[in-house]
């Protein structure tokens, strides 16, 4: 988990007044270390070595671009992840230097769990709320 996605998850903690400040910084601080001790490495090892072949001056590209699309997005007020943003410029520096620096297998499966993730987490978001719904009986989550 990034820190972006501490930040959402405690913040909707706190709004919900399911924990207070503290307890949720403290919810998120144990998830971000969960995080970073299990897919910390492999994740670190596919966005900096199995995306391209990446050198000096196409890492310095990569993060140039990765700033500016940040920065333009959030100015339009739109959402953006620093990750996207990321690979995208990778894969945008390496494909200016040739094919031959793409692995394309590893940016497709990138691009499908990019697809994939969020179509999944509202089927399960949709399940899991039905489900504790109907655990407390809370009538306007359950329907008619």
């Amino acid at each position: 988990m990034g820190s972006n996605d501490v930040a959402n998850a405690t913040g909707s903690l706190v709004d919900t007044h399911t924990f207070c400040v503290l307890v949720a910084g403290a919810v998120g601080a144990v998830g971000l270390v969960a995080g970073v001790l299990t897919w910390g490495r492999p994740l670190l090892q596919r966005v900096a070595f199995d995306i391209v072949s990446v050198d000096g001056p196409m890492a310095t590209a990569a993060e140039l671009v990765q700033a500016a699309v940040v920065l333009a997005a959030v100015g339009f007020g739109f959402f953006t992840s620093m990750n996207q943003a990321l690979v995208g410029a990778m894969a945008g520096t390496a494909a200016a230097r040739g094919r031959h620096t793409v692995q394309m297998a590893t940016l497709v499966g990138i691009l499908r769990g990019r697809v994939v993730g969020p179509g999944a987490a509202v089927v399960l978001g949709y399940g899991v709320a039905r489900l504790v719904a109907a655990g407390v009986g809370h009538p306007v989550l359950i329907g008619p």
